[in-house]
């Protein structure tokens, strides 16, 4: 038979097999829960994320807890955002799941507050060059490039200055 539109399907109704069911939760599980909901409270967001990753281990769906964990990871990176620990921030942003509410903004804002830290590390490499620290000046435009790796002048400079240390070499 060939479907057409307008055709109504109908499927048929089968039991749920147990291997479907969740399992029920043990009193240990709601005990676990209860804790990590005290301490989200408390803003105690490390201790959620241990509490909640055993609640994970038992039951991975258990959403209640995903979602605890999940704001538990962007309230840590807002903290390192604060105190301009990018890396840390980025590193605790690619725990949170893809489509958690909240994870876009935060990467947007982490990238952000990363560019002007990069265009810092830029200008201070600029005058290490101007010292003819040039060593030093392409380990600074690597760190900004580590924050924005789209800077094209760090990428530029540190390109036109490994070749000028290149002939330096040749010279000595």
């Amino acid at each position: 038979m060939q479907l057409a539109p307008g055709m109504l399907l109908e499927f048929p109704h089968l039991p749920i097999s147990d291997v479907v069911r969740p399992k029920a939760t043990t009193p240990e599980m709601d005990a676990l829960l209860a804790e990590a909901r005290k301490e989200f409270k408390q803003k105690k967001y490390r201790k959620v994320i241990v509490l909640t990753e055993k609640i994970a281990n038992q039951k991975p769906y258990e959403q209640e807890a995903q979602f605890l964990l999940n704001k538990s990871y962007l309230a840590i990176s807002r903290e390192h955002l604060s105190k301009e620990e990018y890396s840390k921030a980025e590193t605790v942003l690619v725990q949170i799941a893809e489509e958690f509410p909240g994870l876009k903004e935060a990467l947007v804002e982490l990238g952000r507050q990363k560019r002007p830290q990069a265009e810092k590390h830029y200008r201070q490499g600029v005058k290490y060059y101007l010292n003819e620290d040039l060593t030093t000046a392409i380990r600074v435009w690597q760190l900004a490039l580590k924050l924005y790796p789209d800077h094209t002048r760090a990428r530029q400079n540190i390109e036109k200055t490994q070749a000028i240390l290149e002939k330096l070499k040749t010279v000595k």
